[in-house]
């Protein structure tokens, strides 16, 4: 059965990270026919949260969350939903920081108990560290931009209006 043009589907190329609605209001560039009506907003805590318990056994973790938190606190981006995520997020990147300083000190090139060089296995736990810190940074709603991606319930906003 030969392939045709209506079973060809083009591969989809990667465009511009999405810009929060929030922040396109602030800068003057927002089409409202573009807009999405319905963005994903979570409730905004009111008081700046202190660091989970699961933290208290990686000091470099939690002086992350410290910083983190309150940079998106200040900033008025942090809800309670995004406290899980941003918890994995200052764990695997403490563990990058970690693994990288190990690198730094021991060389990116070490040799194994044969004799052979070999890459330092801290480098590849490095990668994959920044690597799971990246995809939660960007994939699980925790930067602003990737919150414009997600559709929120169909429960009218008090100004609605805007979008009419």
């Amino acid at each position: 059965f030969p392939l045709t043009l209506l079973h060809y589907h083009a591969p989809k190329m990667p465009g511009r990270p999405a810009i929060p609605t929030k922040l396109k209001i602030l800068q003057g560039t927002l089409n409202v026919t573009r807009a999405l009506k319905k963005e994903f907003s979570p409730t905004l805590l009111s008081g700046m949260p202190s660091p989970p318990s699961s933290l208290d056994y990686n000091t470099r973790a939690k002086q992350l969350w410290i910083e983190t938190a309150a940079e998106l606190y200040n900033q008025g981006l942090l809800s309670s939903v995004d406290l899980p995520m941003l918890t994995a997020y200052c764990i695997e990147m403490a563990e990058y920081l970690r693994s990288m300083a190990r690198v730094r000190k021991e060389g990116a090139v070490i040799y194994n108990v044969q004799g052979n060089r070999v890459t330092n296995p801290n480098y590849y736990n490095a990668k994959n560290s920044l690597d799971k810190a990246i995809k939660i940074a960007n994939s699980f709603g925790f930067t602003p931009a990737s919150r414009t991606k997600i559709s929120g319930s169909n429960k009218p906003d008090e100004d609605d209006s805007y979008f009419r």
